[in-house]
């Protein structure tokens, strides 16, 4: 019983973010707390180190302690030449598929494997990596994002969705053309052998645009949040400039 009161005071911090890559402008959604970040457009490998990290999170875990549960902010933040859009609140961890929240208190704080929701659902459950902690010390777990190396999206596994096959005409021959989700852009008639290319619309049809998606980390109810020194705050994180230089902010409540 103890441990389970020590746990639900824990403080959980839910997180939605993106990026903009700084060669191509393309979006990048940020998955949770991972250093092998790369452009799906352009493929650019991108800095995403432990400064980078601690300089994103630190203004959120500010935030927690003037929010109520449930509730949310938006900022924009402007480090050198990248912009990240992050949305963040004071939120328990909760089911991609249903929306149920975990049971927290069954969930061991050095655990590994997945969540099974009796959805159908597996949610990603790992302890947060040491460098992670090197710069946010309160840092303890990480629920809903694919760990560093997967290449996982954040639902491990979501209940199938039945897919039903497009019928597309070549414009060449006309010709009906039977489209799936793993048929590539270019393909080529089977009857006229032209080499086509699939149009916007279609191809969105059956690969929407990815979208942000919630992920959460459990922080200890005491101790600094961050490493270093400064200003105690009534949460227990401590309150000091931003890492690697200066960091623009613009913030919107909801």
């Amino acid at each position: 019983m103890k441990g389970m009161v020590n746990r639900m005071k824990d403080r959980f911090c839910v997180f939605k973010a993106s990026a903009k890559c700084s060669e191509c402008g393309g979006t990048i959604i940020l998955e949770g707390p991972r250093q092998d970040l790369q452009c799906p457009h352009c493929r650019s490998n991108c800095d995403a180190g432990p400064g980078f990290w601690k300089s994103l999170l630190e203004d959120a875990l500010d935030d927690y302690v003037t929010l109520r549960p449930g509730e949310s902010s938006s900022s924009s933040l402007f480090m050198g030449d990248r912009q990240i859009q992050l949305v963040s609140g004071r939120e328990a961890p909760s089911c991609d598929g249903c929306k149920t929240r975990l049971p927290i208190e069954d969930i061991s704080e050095d655990q590994t494997t997945p969540y099974e929701c009796s959805c159908g659902t597996s949610m990603f459950v790992w302890p947060a990596p040491g460098w992670l902690r090197s710069v946010l010390p309160a840092a303890r777990q990480v629920f809903g994002a694919p760990p560093e190396g997967s290449s996982d999206s954040v639902a491990l596994t979501t209940p199938p969705v039945a897919l039903k096959p497009i019928w597309f005409a070549c414009p060449r021959c006309s010709a009906s053309l039977e489209i799936r989700v793993e048929t590539p852009r270019i393909l080529t008639c089977e009857y006229c052998e032209a080499d086509l290319f699939m149009p916007d619309e279609l191809w969105r049809s059956l690969h929407p645009v990815r979208k942000r998606v919630p992920w959460w980390i459990r922080f200890s109810p005491h101790g600094a949040a961050r490493a270093g020194t400064g200003t105690s705050t009534s949460a227990g994180f401590t309150a000091n400039p931003g890492f690697g230089g200066p960091k623009q902010r613009r913030r919107r409540r909801r």
